[in-house]
C-alpha cells in the first residue's frame, strides 16, 4: 500500500471538513449535544493528530465491507 504525501493527506481532510462533506456536518451536529462551542481550530488541531489513525480507520472499515460484500453477478 502506497503512502499518501502531506499534500494528499491534507486534500483528503479538505475534502471531508468542507460544508458538503461529513466531518464538517458531524462536527457542527455535535454543538448542538454539548455545553462547549464550535471550535473550527480546535478541530484543525485534532485531525491533524489523528489524521494516520482516521485513514487507517477508514481503509480497515472499507476492506471489512469489502469482505463482507456479497458479490454481484
Amino acid at each position: 500500500m502506497a503512502m499518501k504525501t502531506r499534500d494528499q493527506i491534507a486534500a483528503i481532510y479538505t475534502e471531508v471538513a468542507s460544508k458538503e462533506g461529513l466531518l464538517y456536518h458531524v462536527a457542527h451536529a455535535r454543538k448542538d449535544n454539548t455545553d462547549k462551542d464550535y471550535d473550527g481550530q480546535q478541530l484543525r488541531e485534532i485531525a491533524q493528530e489523528r489524521v494516520k489513525s482516521d485513514i487507517k480507520k477508514l481503509r480497515d472499515a472499507a476492506g471489512t465491507f469489502r469482505e463482507r460484500s456479497l458479490p454481484r453477478p
